[in-house]
């Protein structure tokens, strides 16, 4: 183009075709990933082992010593299997001890990446316009409102389902008859079934969607193996105490799904007020009669996923904690398996009105910017909790008393897996450093580990 065509506002116009295009929507994509990953590095960074870190670490390996390979794998914790999850965390502890969390937190965010991906992919298949695919995967590479499932390690349980589950998603969709595709998604979601509790919605939810595309067949290669495995697993080791005593009232359960539905759709709207209109979205282009029958399955599929999944965890929690409906860790898994539906909602917009469509990729741009404040908050919040527990640990370590102590005791009150006896190996392994004290320092060491408040 020539300096007059500039002047005369050619290149504006062509900066500007060039931006709304398919093209520029992909370098919007990757513009947003790598500010993600930034977002990631700096809440990342102070992010240290806490709660359910320590079962993995600590708790788990005296299971292994005291009954064996067998039962360290496969005995489950809250309800959940998670054989994979425990392979990969003590792998990474004998690889590089407990000096650092990166290690951890890395995997972590490796799934979630790919959990993204595997979202956009979806978003592509059911034929979503590139900028509100870019956006909404914008929204969901730094989900504040699910930011346990980005920044607490032990959560690759919860994203290994999930990531098997999209990828069979993906593999099995396909017209034809079962081949190579078909297989390596039932090998993948094998994996899945063994990492959380998850495996059941996520195998319903597979054949769910093989009986809508009436592959009957693939729908076989799809489910049984899965189905098998975690048949085997519930018969000889899913009797879980803990959440055999909980009690099962379901006059909760309709609010707590509701609760929970509406908690996924505000976060992928940024806020909560948004969360109805958007949910309005999704459920108005499942049933839109201009929507073909291929991606309708694929909403229809997802819509009962949701649906399953808070209805299985009001069922156990309900009556317990009606809180947890709004917990961050669900809140990811419905926001991810949900995210394509109100995409091709906010893409359909289109069809009466050119620049709504727009309008809501702007909004889609606020909701990224709010997730990424909530990431940073709860992020920093989380980080500084698990902080202070690093050092009650140093002091508690370091005072000389922990001899002294009951080796039983939990030193923390939050993470209850650290008990007195684990302080010599934390030491060992790097995870904390023996430092000089004061006389506050000792009393609070004294407190932690409940013996006297006195020197050796």
């Amino acid at each position: 183009m020539d300096a007059a065509s500039c002047q005369s506002g050619g290149c504006g116009s062509s900066a500007f075709g060039w931006l709304a295009s398919d093209r520029g929507a992909r370098w919007g994509f990757r513009v947003c990933l790598v500010l993600a990953m930034l977002s990631w590095y700096l809440v990342g960074r102070r992010q240290w082992f806490i709660r359910d870190d320590w079962a993995f670490l600590l708790t788990r390996p005296q299971m292994k010593h005291g009954l064996g390979v067998w039962e360290w794998l496969n005995q489950p914790q809250d309800g959940h299997w998670m054989a994979p999850p425990l392979l990969i965390f003590r792998g990474l502890q004998n690889a590089f001890a407990l000096d650092s969390y990166w290690p951890f937190l890395v995997v972590l965010l490796a799934t979630h990446l790919g959990t993204v991906l595997l979202v956009r992919q979806i978003c592509r298949r059911l034929q979503v316009s590139e900028w509100v695919t870019a956006m909404m995967c914008a929204v969901l590479l730094v989900l504040g409102s699910g930011w346990e499932n980005i920044l607490f390690a032990v959560q690759i349980t919860y994203n290994f389902s999930l990531l098997a589950f999209l990828a069979q998603v993906l593999l099995t969709d396909h017209d034809g008859p079962v081949d190579h595709r078909d297989w390596l998604g039932a090998a993948i979601a094998v994996i899945g079934v063994m990492s959380s509790g998850f495996g059941p919605f996520f195998i319903f939810g597979i054949a769910l969607l093989m009986i809508l595309r009436r592959r009957w067949r693939a729908a076989i290669v799809a489910v049984v193996p899965q189905a098998l495995v975690y048949g085997w697993w519930l018969l000889s080791f899913g009797s879980d105490r803990a959440a055999d005593q909980r009690g099962r009232h379901l006059g909760p359960v309709p609010t707590f799904v509701r609760r929970g539905v509406l908690a996924a759709f505000g976060g992928l709207g940024g806020a909560m007020f948004m969360a109805g209109a958007a949910a309005l979205v999704a459920a108005g282009v499942t049933i839109w009669r201009h929507v073909d029958w291929q991606r309708r399955t694929y909403l229809l599929t997802a819509w009962a996923v949701v649906l399953a999944m808070y209805t299985g965890i009001g069922v156990e929690r309900a009556s317990i904690d009606p809180e947890m409906a709004i917990s961050s860790r669900y809140v990811y898994m419905a926001a991810m398996v949900i995210a394509p539906v109100l995409a091709l909602g906010i893409d359909q917009i289109r069809r009466f009105a050119p620049w709504g469509t727009w309008v809501a990729v702007v909004l889609l741009g606020a909701s990224a910017l709010s997730n990424a404040s909530e990431l940073r908050n709860e992020g920093n919040a989380w980080a500084n909790i698990a902080r202070q527990e690093q050092y009650v640990l140093e002091v508690a370590a370091s005072s000389g008393l922990a001899d002294r102590a009951d080796p039983q005791r939990s030193v923390l009150e939050f993470s209850m897996d650290v008990r007195a006896s684990d302080l010599r190996s934390l030491v060992e392994q790097h995870a904390i450093r023996l430092r000089a004290l004061d006389d506050t320092e000792i009393a609070r060491a004294a407190a932690a580990l409940g013996v006297a408040n006195v020197r050796p």
